[in-house]
């Protein structure tokens, strides 16, 4: 059933499912990828300025409020997530060469009633990878954000 509610957003005969695989797998990596470096930064950036540590809680200076780095400034490799959209307007070009293959349907596509029908193939499916990835971004934001917050000593944390 959800594979002829997706079929109409594609052109016809495409196979969409190794875009949805790729686009799921880069935003993994790139969310791990992500994670990791927001983590090195802010550990490398508090252990300049920790003093000690008192049964696990972690003392910063008075002097570094700032030295600790903030919220912000850790985000630096979300850029990364600039490849999906990369891809996603790459596969849109691809598919509408798609319609040049084969039993030549792009004047099929041209002439239906809906000349809107053959832009709606092409770019739904990039959309689509796009919201994911601005999804994915989002959550993982807030993910970094609870972390932040767990980490930095409260009068230490700034976002900008």
């Amino acid at each position: 059933m959800m594979k002829k509610k997706l079929e109409k957003y594609y052109p016809l005969g495409y196979d969409y499912r190794p875009e949805i695989i790729i686009t799921a797998l880069m935003c993994m990596l790139l969310s791990g990828w992500a994670f990791l470096m927001f983590r090195a930064g802010l550990n490398l950036a508090l252990e300049s300025v920790t003093q000690e540590y008192i049964d696990g809680v972690r003392i910063i200076e008075e002097t570094a409020f700032y030295k600790v780095p903030t919220f912000v400034s850790l985000l630096g490799e979300f850029q990364s997530f600039a490849l999906v959209f990369i891809f996603a307007v790459i596969t849109a070009v691809y598919r509408y060469f798609y319609h040049y293959q084969h039993s030549k349907s792009i004047y099929l596509m041209k002439r239906l009633p809906k000349r809107s029908e053959l832009y709606k193939r092409c770019l739904s499916g990039s959309a689509v990878i796009s919201l994911i990835c601005l999804a994915v971004m989002a959550g993982l934001v807030a993910v970094c954000f609870m972390e932040y917050i767990s980490i930095v000593p409260e009068e230490f944390v700034r976002i900008f």
